[in-house]
């Protein structure tokens, strides 16, 4: 992320990509976590979550898309 021939945007870009490959793989995690949970494979146990966090990176992904 460092590479000093990449201009701001592109590294903006970039950090976009990143953060969505991050954001994928917490969604495949989910997607298999309730297969596992139909399957009884797995006990659901209640707890607290934060969904700001994730939500704010969705927004970025789109702004970059609306300037490319």
């Amino acid at each position: 992320m460092r590479e000093p021939f990449l201009v701001e945007q592109h590294r903006d870009a970039l950090k976009v990509i990143l953060r969505s490959d991050e954001d994928l793989l917490v969604l495949i995690n989910d997607v298999l976590d309730f297969a596992n949970i139909e399957a009884r494979k797995i006990e659901l146990v209640p707890a607290d979550a934060v969904y700001n966090e994730r939500a704010g990176g969705l927004s970025d992904g789109f702004e970059t898309q609306r300037h490319a």
